[in-house]
């Protein structure tokens, strides 16, 4: 988990503990939150920035990822969404390879990231240009470099988000072929106000 809007991985998950929707659990075995590690990780930095002790946890004790880090915001910048969606997906797939009892690696994504297909289909579509190349791209070039050849990266996708989140399915695509991978696009995400 990382930290937003000033608030650190540890209190965000406590507070979500509180919510409504995990009252049941509250109620019936408030002993199940303690089987979760809060681990904070920063989308911008190597394997990450996790700390080497949460790397060896993950790989000694993590059998199923599930990747729901993707942000969707509209109003995130482009550089911002590369780290947020394409680097973080790009070393959580470098971390889970050396997991010797994976299972499953889950990414969610959206269908609205496919804006211009009529039907999204079960399959991947090609991104407009390659992760690598993108995140080479804010990487190595200066800020203001950057900045100025944004526009012409985003082209016809109305926000950084939708892009970089195709671009993050491809990585899965093409860095995921030998593990055991799943992609969940959700049309849209809403709040659970009852249990199903």
């Amino acid at each position: 988990m990382r930290s937003k809007n000033g608030k650190t991985p540890v209190f965000r998950f406590k507070e979500i503990c509180q919510s409504r929707l995990f009252e049941r659990v509250r109620m019936e075995n408030p002993s199940n939150f303690t089987k979760v590690t809060v681990m904070s990780y920063e989308p911008s930095k190597e394997e990450l920035g996790l700390k080497p002790l949460d790397l060896a946890k993950i790989r000694s004790s993590v059998s199923i990822v599930i990747h729901a880090g993707i942000t969707q915001r509209p109003d995130i910048s482009l550089k911002d969404a590369i780290f947020t969606n394409i680097n973080t997906t790009q070393n959580l797939l470098h971390i889970v390879k050396q997991i010797p009892t994976l299972e499953a690696f889950v990414q969610v994504s959206t269908v609205l990231c496919h804006h211009e297909e009529k039907m999204v289909e079960e399959k991947f579509y090609n991104p407009p240009l390659p992760g690598h190349i993108l995140l080479s791209m804010v990487k190595d070039l200066p800020n203001y470099v950057f900045e100025k050849i944004a526009p012409f990266i985003l082209c016809d996708y109305p926000t950084p988000s939708m892009l970089t989140q195709i671009v993050s399915e491809d990585i899965l695509r093409r860095e995921g072929r030998e593990l055991p991978v799943a992609l969940i696009r959700v049309p849209f995400l809403i709040a659970s106000y009852k249990n199903p």
